[in-house]
C-alpha cells in the first residue's frame, strides 16, 4: 500500500508540473502576441494559461483521490 501511495504522490506531482509547463508556454505565447500585436497569438496564449491552471488543479485535487479506490 505504501508503494501505491508514493506512486500516486509522484503522479500528482508529475501532472501538476506538466500543467505548469503548459501555463509557462502559454505565458510566453501571450507575451509574444502582445509585443507583435497579434490577437490570435494572445488568445492561444490565454487558452494555454487557463488549460495549464486546470491541469495543475487536477493534479493537486483529483489525482490524490485515486487512493480511495485502493482502500
Amino acid at each position: 500500500m505504501e508503494f501505491i501511495n508514493s506512486l500516486i504522490t509522484f503522479g500528482s506531482a508529475l501532472v501538476a508540473c506538466s500543467g505548469a509547463a503548459i501555463g509557462i508556454t502559454g505565458l510566453s505565447d501571450y507575451s509574444k502576441g502582445k509585443s507583435q500585436h497579434n490577437v490570435g497569438a494572445q488568445e492561444e496564449g490565454l487558452q494555454k494559461i487557463v488549460g495549464g491552471v486546470a491541469i495543475i488543479l487536477i493534479g493537486l485535487e483529483l489525482v490524490p483521490q485515486i487512493t480511495s479506490f485502493f482502500s
